[in-house]
């Protein structure tokens, strides 16, 4: 979906977007306070779907020989984007597309990865990313890394909170289906094991 797409889609819950069978324009005064409101409700959305199912990337550092102790990588200067470390993702690619899984490594902080100095070839370091951030200016024509299915379920936060003065029952009615298709989400990936599919920020895969 695009951010317009959820703007429409939330517009439909609370407001009706059409004037005698004219829609109703994002930019109308009759709905300026609720689009303004919308901006912080989705980026709430965003981050809260993202921990059900989360957007895997990966980054690379070519470590092309060896060196005594260990190597320090800050993975937010790295990944501006980056939110977690995948544990079980950290891998050396070697010339002839073989790798190994390292384990020896330490993580502190949030987000200073030491790597053992004598390890070569490429390290990829797989995280969770964080989700792409909206505000007032973002395009119409934005899409996001978030799973379609997790985005379907934004317009109903962003409904629950910017319809709280009109109706607070309708925005609790909101809230409640926002939460059940969380669950229904968080379900499915329980029983597939998989939060979603790895992009390469790099396009490795």
């Amino acid at each position: 979906m695009t951010w317009e797409e959820i703007q429409k889609a939330t517009l439909d819950k609370v407001f009706s977007r059409t004037n005698y069978g004219v829609e109703v324009s994002l930019d109308s005064a009759d709905v300026a306070d609720y689009v303004k409101a919308m901006p912080a409700a989705a980026n709430f959305a965003f981050i809260d779907l993202a921990e059900i199912m989360p957007i895997y990337k990966s980054v690379e550092q070519e470590l092309t020989e060896t060196v005594q102790g260990n190597r320090l990588f800050k993975v937010r200067e790295l990944a501006p984007d980056f939110m977690r470390l995948c544990p079980d993702k950290l891998t050396i690619t070697d010339e002839y597309n073989n790798f190994c899984r390292i384990n020896d490594y330490q993580f502190d902080g949030d987000d200073q990865l030491y790597v053992p100095g004598s390890y070569t070839g490429t390290l990829v370091i797989w995280y969770e990313a964080l989700p792409y951030q909206v505000n007032e200016s973002t395009p119409g024509d934005t899409t996001f890394d978030l799973s379609e299915e997790a985005q379907r379920a934004i317009p109903l936060y962003i409904a629950s909170q910017i319809f709280k003065e009109d109706d607070i029952s309708m925005a609790v009615q909101y809230l409640n289906e926002y939460e059940n298709c969380k669950a229904m989400l968080n379900s499915r990936v329980q029983n597939t094991q998989s939060g979603g599919g790895f992009t390469s920020v790099w396009g490795w895969v």
